[in-house]
């Protein structure tokens, strides 16, 4: 575990690929897009439940350990009835003790999470969302464009801009309160797929809504609990 001033906040990240958002925040600290990184905010550790996620050479090679903790593996080790409640129960409090971060930052996390790690870190639990999540039902009030295919119906429904949200998670999926969302990407759809939308807006959208989250929780300007 790092010693860090008691100022400087303990952020844990949770992903299953490359981890682009965490990327972000620390490649643009030389360029100078965020001066907290470092200062008021420091990742000190990450999670995946991917054995092959192209994020864990990259905390790596900046010296900031990992967790790989695969569900399949889990299950094979631990004869329980409730294998996906344990396996979070079994990670979050590994996460807790070892790390104890004042926020969690999902970045392409794409296991649902339940309800014991929700237990664990109530009201710090933040996940980087590919879509608007202002943009609801006009019948039923509901969010459109969540879960794992929210930029390709964002994409089919012709949105002219696309957005990425911070909120806060919760059981419900893609429910949580909203925090702030990014500036608006206009998809040029002569020429692009679905698929291109949704990796350029990783480092258009992700990124900078990730750093202006990330200002709001060092600033003390968001009610984080």
């Amino acid at each position: 575990m790092r010693i860090l001033e008691d100022s400087i906040k303990r952020i844990f990240v949770a992903f299953s690929g490359g981890a682009s958002l965490a990327r972000y925040l620390m490649e643009h600290v030389d360029l100078g897009h965020d001066p907290t990184y470092g200062r008021d905010y420091i990742i000190v550790g990450g999670f995946t439940d991917k054995a092959d996620a192209s994020g864990i050479d990259f905390f790596r090679e900046h010296d900031i350990p990992v967790i790989v903790g695969t569900f399949e593996e889990f299950k094979q080790n631990n004869d329980t009835p409730t294998p996906w409640k344990d396996y979070f129960a079994y990670y979050g409090q590994m996460i807790k003790t070892h790390y104890d971060p004042d926020l969690i930052f999902c970045c392409g996390f794409m296991k649902v999470i339940k309800k014991p790690f929700f237990d664990l870190f109530p009201g710090i639990i933040l996940n980087v969302h590919p879509a608007d999540l202002r943009i609801t039902d006009p019948g039923t009030g509901k969010r459109l464009y969540i879960g794992g295919k929210a930029v390709e119906l964002a994409y089919n429904a012709r949105e002219p801009y696309m957005y990425s949200t911070v909120n806060f998670m919760i059981e419900e999926i893609d429910a949580g309160e909203i925090v702030c969302v990014s500036e608006p990407y206009e998809v040029d759809y002569d020429n692009q797929t679905w698929e291109e939308v949704q990796s350029e807006m990783k480092y258009v959208c992700d990124g900078p809504a990730g750093i202006k989250a990330m200002k709001l929780f060092c600033c003390g300007e968001y009610p984080f609990n």
